[in-house]
């Protein structure tokens, strides 16, 4: 490593060199210059691979999930070498060179993909070990070998012997579980044979991936364009010399507790990231900003640590009621008290277990018993998973708690003792006695020949959890880290069948891709998927094949559940038509979801048809993504006639990702996800703050808000836990600021600062302290609403094509030499001109030909022969730029915002105001920025006017510091913290309304300010700014402790 010696990273002192090593040494850098060097790989080697393009037409789209793919096997393996699972010389380059024809001979050879790596993937790993051979090569295929994806292929490609070549890969364990399977694969409806690996002796079929994307030294790479970026220098290298590079560790770190190495919890924020990228919604800003789209691990273990002291709070309280409703029993005011206390009581002991610390739980017997059946009967989904983040924090903190509860595993393998009883009774009737052997064999292998964790994490995974993603890739991203998870506890002995390491479960039926928001097209009236008796026992077949599938082992034991499974999807597609309750399109949507398909997602997500979950979750927890519904297009469209109450074509998708994950909630469930905050305040938020008043029962709030208090830019968004039934009006709410210590736990920041919201407007949730509410509603009280007053309030012009409307005063000149243009050009203010109290006139005039101008006065000549010959000029002129301006969204001539005809501005039912004196301000500010205009100037859509009565006195109030800090409680932010100054929001600043003769001295203070202003913007006007807010303080009623929290001050 380079130690600078100059500059302003110099290391200069003893006490520099410490901070130096200590960031060297952090894993937070750690990790983000491992994604780094592994983004510019992945951008680099998008243009040097190529892949089969059967199933995926788009090339960019191919190539980005496929090289995803490649590296999540690729950092699979890169982990379990760790355990000494797979051998060095595989990755050796200097063995290539002896082992392989033409390994690197030239910078386009590619002959190590597929040689070794696609033979590790598919002929090694997904093969048991004494069943390991090549596929017969002949003149032509041999039937029996044909399409057989688990067997060796290209002896051609190796310098060595084929029995060498299999000694190669002989002492590497079976590992199956569906990570290593190969895609291509049959088609089910057309018999075709599809590629997407491209593992074939196929030579036109076959991916081609250049050895020199391996093993490379590091050189630099012209990535700028990529990344969007002009001159800046990016290095390249081999991606086997950048694992090489950095420490891996099979331990997966704990919130509290990091080694200085590349654990397993990395994988999510390199992969998380890479989706991103190749997202068309955001693959622009992953490029610009690698780093922003992984949810921080101390976020994720805070969502996770509430949502399980909920839910198992509720399970020890529900015990404790002695089988009464707990709902009746709310309503008795004797028992709310000890209710709540009971409550509170289990919430810490709860919070003593969920610490990762050596102190014994403080449950007893009963409660523990309780605790560990709440565990196993858990059903926990993400519906938008991305990369695993929250089922694997799920899963640590489950897995933390039993063994805290059950050291030694006795009650939890007791516990999958009885349901694989249990199951086998239910499935053979009177039990099937060599299946029931067969299960209980394998609970006791699982336990004794493993660490104790992997039968924790065996059976919560297979029992629980669950995760939805619209992205086929990101669920197989979601796959692999639980088999990291599960592979690192497993303990290796070479003594015994396949090195002792217990084949990967089959997720599939785990984690599936699905387009969560959309449901199946029921019946009318029908609660449950089905109520045919003979389809419902059909589907009980489908429900226990999909559990069988779990833990299948072989290809030809994976395969004859999948033809089963197509064939019990086909027998309820036709009673379903045949009993005249479905049509045949919901039936072929129903028969089409193959959850074996690694390629495909369901257009649908319905948990009884995808997971046999008939009742809904327990919690379901998550990070939805955040896409203005307008941008949706389609998909839009489609989301409307799904019947979601918080609906609005304005929205953002994840409110439609609230109202579906507490649709798909048990009564009582808990949902808590991580989401943009502008719900909380924004106009469109209001259907979803009102549907959480309606039907659940918030629990907890954080807003983080003008606050980044994580590296990963958590900025503007919120936190929000919350019960499916009824409202209790006891939401405990916080908002994080920069007075967070990152080395304080959320949590205790949030015990430490929180209120309580009694009330919640549909105005707009605010989380302040009481002092804050308190003086919140005093500013209302007794006031009315700006909108209220006889005003009117309206946006500037949208003009659709600035370039061509926009003049300056030279080119204004020019125009007025023919007087008929005169009525035409306007002054015009933006909203970068509109300062407080005044406004800087920019030069800008507008071209304004109104909509409906041309049919009004035309007659019968011909639209554009009438423009040319009336306003020739301007005609010209827009026409020139319409020509030549190019590469601005539809161009002028297509362009939405237009009138009846590409020359005229859009309709606009105020053109009038804007040549009446008024009020104007820009939308995006920090401070009141409010002008008054006289001067008849246009506006474009970044400025906002008000027009009627008492302008100047609004101006008054608007432009004051209790303005400022009463927006700064109501308003939306554009993003990255700056207020936006909305109509919808500028409407409910609460106004005293007082005569005009009281009004008159802040009539005269405001003259006086606009005098000096107009003589020198920059005139020094604070002492009569000052003055007006102490008018505006009285005129309120404001204590001097409350003028205190107005403006900020130290108490």
């Amino acid at each position: 490593m380079k130690i600078e010696r100059s500059g302003k990273q110099a290391i200069t002192s003893f006490e520099s060199l410490y901070q130096y090593w200590q960031r060297v040494f952090s894993v937070a850098l750690l990790n983000k210059r491992f994604y780094q060097e592994l983004a510019n790989w992945y951008f680099w080697a998008m243009d040097q691979v190529s892949f089969p393009d059967d199933v995926e037409k788009n090339t960019a789209i191919r190539n980005a999930t496929s090289l995803i793919r490649l590296i999540t096997r690729v950092i699979f393996i890169w982990f379990i070498k760790e355990k000494q699972l797979v051998p060095d010389i595989l990755f050796d380059r200097r063995e290539m060179r002896r082992i392989l024809k033409t390994f690197a001979d030239t910078p386009d050879a590619h002959s190590y993909y597929n040689a070794i790596l696609q033979n590790l993937f598919f002929g090694t790993l997904n093969q048991k070990m004494n069943e390991r051979r090549f596929a017969e090569d002949t003149q032509h295929y041999v039937k029996a070998d044909h399409g057989v994806k688990n067997l060796l292929r290209y002896k051609e490609l190796f310098s060595i012997s084929a029995p060498e070549v299999l000694a190669l890969f002989a002492n590497i364990p079976f590992l199956n579980g569906g990570l290593f399977d190969c895609l291509d694969k049959d088609a089910v409806d057309t018999g075709k044979h599809v590629f997407v690996d491209g593992f074939t002796r196929n030579a036109a079929k076959r991916a081609i991936v250049p050895d020199l994307l391996f093993f490379r030294d590091e050189t630099t790479w012209d990535l700028n364009a990529l990344y969007g970026t002009k001159n800046k220098t990016y290095t390249v290298k081999g991606l086997f010399d950048i694992l090489a590079a950095y420490k891996f560790t099979i331990a997966e770190n704990t919130p509290i507790e990091e080694e200085i190495a590349l654990d397993p919890e990395l994988l999510g924020k390199v992969f998380e990231n890479l989706l991103a990228s190749y997202n068309p919604e955001t693959q622009t800003t992953a490029r610009k900003q690698t780093g922003s789209f992984y949810t921080p691990r101390e976020i994720v273990n805070y969502m996770v640590d509430e949502s399980l002291i909920a839910y198992l709070g509720n399970c020890l309280n529900c015990d404790s009621c002695d089988g009464h409703d707990s709902h009746d029993l709310a309503t008795i005011p004797s028992y709310q008290s000890h209710h709540e206390n009971h409550i509170n009581h289990s919430s810490d002991r709860l919070r003593h277990l969920l610490a990762y610390t050596d102190a014994p739980h403080q449950f007893t017997d009963a409660e523990v018993a309780t605790l560990i059946t709440a565990l196993h009967a858990a059903k926990i989904l993400d519906p938008a998973c991305g990369s695993g983040a929250f089922p694997m924090g799920m899963l640590h903190k489950m897995v933390h708690i039993l063994t805290k509860l059950d050291p030694a595993n006795v009650r939890w393998r007791e516990t999958q003792r009885r349901q694989a009883i249990q199951e086998t009774e239910q499935a053979f009737l009177l039990g099937n006695k060599e299946e029931r052997d067969k299960r209980l064999l394998e609970i006791n292998d699982v336990f004794e020949e493993n660490a104790s964790d992997y039968g924790r994490k065996l059976y919560l995974i297979e029992n629980g959890i669950y995760g939805v993603d619209i992205q086929p890739i990101a669920i197989q991203i979601s796959k692999l880290r639980v088999f990291i998870s599960l592979i690192v506890d497993q303990q290796v002995n070479p003594a015994k069948e396949n090195l002792g390491v217990r084949a990967l479960p089959n997720l599939e039926t785990k984690f599936v891709a699905a387009n969560t928001l959309i449901g199946l097209e029921k019946p009318p009236a029908q609660a449950n998927l089905f109520e045919n008796k003979a389809i419902m026992a059909l589907e009980e077949q489908l429900k226990d094949l999909r559990h069988r599938y779990f833990s299948a082992k072989t290809r030809k034991a994976k395969m004859a559940c999948q033809h089963a499974d197509r064939a019990l999807r086909q027998q309820i597609a036709q009673l379903l038509v045949h009993d005249n309750q479905w049509t045949p399109e919901s039936a072929r949507q129903l028969v089409s979801f193959d959850p074996y398909d690694q390629n495909a997602k369901a257009d649908f997500f319905d948990p009884e048809w995808m997971f046999g979950l008939k009742e809904g979750f327990d919690i379901v927890i998550g990070n939805p993504p955040y896409v203005q519904l307008q941008k949706m297009k389609t998909q839009s469209s489609l989301l409307a006639k799904q019947g979601f109450a918080t609906y609005s074509k304005l929205s953002d998708v994840y409110c439609l990702f609230y109202e579906k994950g507490l649709h798909v909630l048990k009564e009582n469930g808990i949902l808590c996800y991580i989401t943009s905050n502008s719900w909380m305040r924004t106009q469109y938020g209001e259907l979803l703050r009102t549907y959480f008043a309606e039907h659940t029962n918030p629990l907890q709030l954080l807003n983080f808000e003008n606050a980044q208090i994580f590296e990963s830019a958590i900025v503007e968004s919120n936190i929000l836990l919350t019960q499916k039934t009824r409202f209790q009006n006891q939401l405990k709410a916080v908002t994080v600021t920069d007075d967070f210590d990152k080395t304080t736990l959320l949590a205790d920041y949030f015990q430490q600062k929180h209120i309580t919201l009694i009330a919640l407007d549909k105005n707009g949730w605010i989380v302040g302290d009481t002092d804050t509410l308190v003086l919140k509603q005093k500013i209302e009280h007794d006031s009315v609403l700006l909108k209220e007053w006889n005003i009117e309030i309206n946006r500037g012009l949208t003009l659709g094509f600035s370039d061509a409307f926009i003049i300056n005063t030279k080119r204004k000149e020019e125009f007025l030499k023919n007087s008929n243009n005169r009525n035409y050009i306007k002054p015009l203010l933006r909203g970068k001109d509109v300062q407080k109290f005044f406004y800087k006139w920019d030069d800008c005039y507008l071209i304004v030909i109104k909509s409906g101008w041309t049919n009004q006065h035309r007659g019968t000549t011909a639209p554009q022969t009438f423009i040319a010959s009336m306003l020739p000029e301007l005609y010209n002129h827009l026409k020139h730029i319409g020509l030549t301006v190019t590469g601005k969204g539809k161009g002028l001539f297509d362009r939405d915002d237009q009138g009846d005809y590409w020359w005229e501005l859009r309709k606009c039912a105020y053109y009038d105001d804007f040549e009446k004196p008024k009020i104007i301000w820009g939308e995006l500010s920090n401070e009141p920025k409010f002008a008054y205009d006289e001067q008849k100037h246009f506006l474009n859509n970044t400025v906002f006017m008000i027009t009627g009565e008492c302008l100047k006195y609004l101006l008054a109030i608007l432009n004051s510091r209790l303005s400022k800090w009463y927006f700064e409680q109501i308003s939306t932010t554009s993003g990255m913290g700056t207020n936006r100054w909305l109509k919808y929001k500028i409407e409910q600043m609460p106004i005293k309304r007082i005569s005009p003769a009281e009004q008159q001295p802040f009539e005269v203070l405001v003259d006086h300010i606009l005098a000096a202003k107009q003589q020198n913007p920059a005139a020094d006007t604070r002492a009569l700014e000052a003055e007006l807010d102490r008018l505006v303080y009285a005129l309120y009623g404001l204590t001097e402790a409350e003028i205190t929290i107005v403006e900020g001050k130290n108490a």
